[in-house]
């Protein structure tokens, strides 16, 4: 069976000119270039995301059936969420202590946050070089919970790490990338300046801004050291991105990891490491 699509699902232009095609047993999945805004874009992509999308909205409560018409403000966004965000420490070589956020994935245990701040800047002969003792501490406790690491993405800045231990936890729920737009309101929960959660608001500035040849989210929500690895959230308490690094000029002009990145990184690593979230 042939698989191909009416519009970019990048930008949801319909001038799309065949490029190739992928082909995954008896099926094909043709292959375009979008003449709006030059992306290569694949039928077997954009389908399989929908899949996992589908799929997700099935799963509760790391998906939640959320009203399109709800929508929350920051307070009420902070409390469905302050358990399910967990502030990460790592003690890198030189003994230092690095300070960034990371979010609960899945009901399992699964923890996301931003590769560096479990890991070197530099690779080591060896290859990666990882800090020691990951931790994590929820909101409010003076407890540590040990972290192990399960897939890391060094080019994409985003690591999978999970409890040590069985610990009752609930999961956040993601929005697809093609509902993010530019202008809408959300809100940034992180560990700023490692002193603990707190949660910030601002706009979608740009929703597909290109940083070193990659699509990231423009945000305007303050953040400063420790909210790398956290979560920006719309008003509908679904996650748009990730804060992974920012202006050194100014604390409002940050960039976050779109949503479609992230699934797709979860998507690998399952296969990967062969495992379910």
């Amino acid at each position: 069976m042939s698989y191909q699509l009416n519009n970019c699902p990048v930008c949801g232009c319909k001038e799309l000119s065949a490029a190739g095609k992928e082909i995954a047993g008896e099926d094909v999945f043709i292959v375009y270039k979008c003449a709006c805004c030059d992306e290569i874009v694949s039928a077997y992509s954009a389908i399989r995301e929908r899949q996992i999308l589908e799929e997700r909205k099935k799963q509760q409560p790391r998906h939640e059936m959320i009203n399109r018409a709800e929508t929350l403000d920051g307070a009420e966004i902070f409390n469905r969420n302050k358990e399910r965000i967990v502030c990460v420490y790592s003690v890198n070589h030189e003994k230092n202590i690095v300070c960034g956020t990371g979010f609960i994935v899945s009901e399992k245990g699964y923890v996301l946050t931003n590769a560096h701040i479990i890991s070197e800047k530099e690779q080591s002969a060896l290859g990666m070089r990882f800090n020691d003792s990951i931790t994590a501490k929820f909101a409010g406790s003076k407890e540590y919970h040990e972290l192990e690491i399960v897939s890391v993405d060094m080019d994409k800045d985003i690591a999978l790490l999970k409890f040590s231990e069985d610990y009752p936890v609930s999961a956040v729920s993601f929005c697809s990338a093609q509902q993010i737009k530019t202008g809408e309101r959300v809100y940034a929960i992180g560990n700023c300046k490692g002193e603990g959660i707190s949660i910030t608001e601002g706009v979608i500035g740009d929703n597909s801004r290109i940083i070193n040849g990659e699509k990231r989210l423009l945000v305007s929500v303050f953040a400063e050291n420790g909210n790398s690895g956290g979560p920006v959230f719309n008003s509908r308490n679904q996650v748009v991105g990730m804060i992974t690094f920012r202006r050194k000029d100014t604390p409002f002009m940050n960039y976050a990891l779109p949503s479609d990145e992230i699934i797709n990184f979860l998507d690998k690593a399952q296969k990967d490491e062969n495992f379910f979230l």
